[in-house]
């Protein structure tokens, strides 16, 4: 092995520990971040993710993992997607960017010149917009936006969407905790019972 791989071999390993990448919520924090949703849930929604968007095949992973977040989070009495059924939506925006700083641009060069060996972080900014409607009526718009770290490396090739997994899980928190404390949707508790109609009498 030529010592110029074998140098940078272990400046790759002593580097894999600074290049951290922002992890995804485990199962267990998610459990518990969600229990106050699932045990106390908003009404049925519409859910629209980047509608009419053309989406890279890359970000589609994302999305599908935003959408199934949703579901699994029970903290909607149900989520329907793509379709207008209920009285209130969610139309969400989740979009990703690579800011073009010295930063990132230092990371490509080392990554694409030790061959991917050394691993590389680079900083990606995740922004969530969300419009809250009632009907047709936009209720209120929200946006959040949050800066996470990406490392690439060989070593990290069994799972490179990490990062963004870890984007969606703390923005979709954030929107959910907004939902419930600025009282945009309303739980399906306090909702009254539905009264029948009596039948119309015939003359």
């Amino acid at each position: 092995m030529p010592i110029a791989f074998r140098i940078a071999a272990l400046i790759g390993v002593t580097l894999m520990a600074a290049c951290a990448t922002t992890q995804p919520l485990t199962v267990e924090e998610k459990q518990s971040l969600y229990a106050p949703f699932s045990q106390d849930p908003f009404v049925p929604v519409n859910v629209f993710i980047n509608a009419g968007d053309l989406v890279p095949m890359q970000h589609a992973n994302n999305l599908r993992y935003l959408a199934d977040q949703l579901r699994t989070s029970k903290a909607f009495v149900r989520t329907d997607f793509g379709m207008q059924r209920w009285e209130y939506s969610l139309d969400l925006r989740y979009n990703i960017t690579q800011p073009t700083d010295a930063a990132n641009l230092a990371g490509a060069v080392l990554f694409g010149g030790s061959l991917g060996v050394i691993p590389a972080k680079f900083s990606e900014q995740h922004v969530l917009s969300v419009e809250v409607l009632r009907g047709v009526e936009i209720v209120e718009k929200l946006e959040y936006s949050e800066i996470f770290d990406r490392r690439v490396s060989l070593y990290d090739m069994g799972d490179p969407w990490k990062a963004h997994r870890a984007g969606v899980d703390r923005l979709l928190a954030k929107m959910l905790t907004d939902l419930g404390s600025k009282g945009l949707i309303p739980r399906a508790a306090v909702l009254p019972p539905a009264t029948p109609k009596p039948l119309e009498q015939s003359l």
